[in-house]
């Protein structure tokens, strides 16, 4: 794996990095992305977790998502 390849997208690095766990605060609320990632980590054999941290996260995301 080359670390920045641009023809691999962030999720199918993960992928192929070996680990065994990761964790997603939120997901990508565009919907060309949203649970994209998440679905190439898991056909992986990575366990996802998603929501931890999700308010902090939230909190500071908000202005850039367009949340109120």
């Amino acid at each position: 794996m080359k670390i920045g390849c641009p023809s691999l997208s962030c999720a199918q690095m993960l992928a192929q990095s070996g680990l065994k766990r990761i964790v997603v605060a939120i997901l990508d609320p565009d919907p060309r992305n949203n649970g994209k990632g998440v679905h190439i980590l898991k056909e992986a054999g990575i366990q996802v977790d998603i929501g931890v941290g999700s308010k902090f996260v939230m909190g500071f995301l908000q202005h850039y998502l367009g949340y109120s």
